[in-house]
């Protein structure tokens, strides 16, 4: 690329004094008088510019090309580096924008979820302590059994599997008892689990009666703890008592049961996937939120890049016009300067500024992309 030419005032003033003045310099042959007359150039009536005015201006118009080269070779990189954040930026907008939408439907069905879930009444007592009272209960009941049976003789391994055996019915019979009872809209297999549950509870608590009652007659260590109680009343106790825990296990079931336990399931995990569906989109917002704003920053840098560095080409372009102006003046001047009429031609009657203007590259940015009417049409 050839590089700038530029003159120097002092030469344009000394080329305008020349072709301004209606005589030259003649030394050859050397002949007095060393000079002749010619007339001033350009003429008056010329529209045309002089010689050396449209050698200004091709050399304007030469260095605005050069200049012009240099931009369109690095704004090609930067135009580049710029529309590839931009297009990262506008799919990163269109990202929050879907995922913000998908949010906000997820808000919604999140909270027509919980208003059907917290319209069922709240646990009597918390889930887990529901359980600890009833393992405490089922554990008190089954060292009771335990030790009733040891009293009455048993081997230890027939103690543990008898009183696992009623502790185990009463607590399943008991609980499943509790909540069949506690649903609005019973179903045939509801009523029969009712009682059936009854039956078993009943008939586990008789034949365990029974058998205490028999095992307390036959054991040889009754005599020795002087037990002054008919083995029927004693085993009436026995089943009171056990009847008690399976009624407050029941009583406890039945309090934590739900009218409509399908409903309740079904209303309970719709809440828990919208909450957990929350959740996730709202990562995902915060994510893509992210990752808009990096892309943001991006964006930023390569328009302040490109804008900046357009700047210094325009500014550059702007000082190559107004030199090339003042030189364009500064020869007229000196030109007319030496005149003997001082009649303007017609030619310096044009201003300069209309003779060299800054080419349309340099006049507005363009920040159009290639791929931006595609994007607009998505």
């Amino acid at each position: 690329m050839a590089k700038p030419k530029y003159y120097s005032l002092r030469k344009v003033k000394r080329q305008g004094k020349k072709d301004g003045r209606s005589w030259k310099w003649k030394f050859m042959p050397p002949t007095w008088p060393f000079w002749e007359t010619k007339d001033p150039d350009p003429p008056v009536n010329q529209k045309e510019h002089s010689q050396y005015e449209a050698k200004l201006i091709s050399l304007a118009h030469g260095n605005f090309e050069r200049l012009g080269e240099e931009w369109s070779k690095e704004d090609e990189k930067l135009t580049q580096e710029y529309c590839n954040a931009k297009g990262e930026k506008e799919d990163f907008e269109l990202q929050i924008e879907k995922e913000s939408e998908q949010y906000k439907d997820a808000i919604i069905q999140y909270k027509k979820a919980k208003n059907i879930f917290f319209n069922y009444p709240p646990r009597w007592v918390p889930l887990l302590i529901y359980w600890f009272i009833f393992g405490f209960v089922a554990i008190g009941e089954g060292l009771f059994n335990y030790y009733v049976f040891q009293i009455f003789g048993q081997k230890e391994t027939e103690t543990f599997l008898m009183a696992s055996a009623i502790i185990l019915a009463l607590l399943i019979a008991s609980e499943l008892l509790g909540h069949h009872l506690k649903k609005e809209e019973k179903s045939s297999l509801d009523r029969f689990m009712i009682g059936f549950m009854i039956t078993i509870a009943l008939a586990a608590l008789s034949a365990f009666a029974i058998l205490r009652e028999t095992f307390f007659e036959a054991s040889p260590t009754a005599g020795a703890f002087n037990i002054p109680i008919n083995p029927t009343v004693l085993a009436g106790i026995f089943i009171t008592f056990n009847f008690a825990f399976f009624v407050g296990i029941t009583y406890l079931s039945y309090t934590e049961a739900r009218k409509n336990p399908e409903d309740y399931r079904k209303a309970k995990k719709t809440y828990e996937e919208a909450l957990k569906a929350v959740k996730e989109k709202g990562e995902d917002v915060e994510r893509v939120a992210k990752e808009l704003s990096e892309a943001e920053e991006r964006f930023n840098n390569a328009y302040s890049a490109r804008e900046h560095t357009f700047e210094r080409y325009k500014h550059m372009a702007e000082g190559e016009r107004d030199g090339w102006v003042r030189y364009i003046r500064t020869y007229r001047h000196a030109n007319m300067s030496v005149r003997k009429y001082k009649t303007s031609p017609e030619s310096f009657k044009i201003d300069p500024e209309t003779l060299i203007k800054i080419p349309a590259a340099f006049e507005n940015l363009d920040w159009s992309c290639p791929d931006d009417k595609e994007r607009g049409e998505k």
